[in-house]
């Protein structure tokens, strides 16, 4: 699928419910100076956007988080199995610990957020590993 150019962006901006309006502008509210796809909880951006409008309900932020997920507008961990940075059994058995789900932009969803908002995200660069002298 090809990107959208930046006026079919704004154009789209222009038609986007509140709602996810809200929940793409919960990113640089919540972390002003955070740099691009950098992740945020689920349960940090449900409390950014009832935050920003109290009429909002919780199941219906959780499903247009998956909208926008369907939509390639935001990733989450839920779509890479095994991710989700935690440890242990949780206390179950063996079972693997519930895992909080994280939600980033994509590069389009970085691009709407920067449309919506007027906030641009720093870019920043992982400096290179140097290759192992033992190999």
């Amino acid at each position: 699928m090809a990107e959208p150019t930046d006026d079919q962006l704004r154009e789209y901006a222009v038609k986007l419910p509140q709602i996810y309006k809200d929940i793409l502008c919960a990113f640089p509210k919540f972390a002003p100076d955070r740099i691009r796809f950098e992740p945020l909880l689920e349960s940090t951006l449900i409390g950014e956007v009832l935050d920003a409008d109290e009429s909002h309900r919780t199941s219906l932020i959780e499903e247009a988080l998956k909208t926008l997920t369907f939509q390639n507008l935001l990733s989450t961990n839920q779509d890479y199995p095994g991710y989700g940075g935690g440890y242990g059994d949780g206390g179950g058995g063996g079972r693997p610990a519930p895992q909080p789900i994280r939600y980033w932009p994509t590069e389009t969803g970085e691009r709407l957020i920067e449309i919506l908002s007027g906030h641009k995200a720093k870019k920043v660069s992982l400096p290179a590993l140097p290759k192992p002298t033992w190999s």
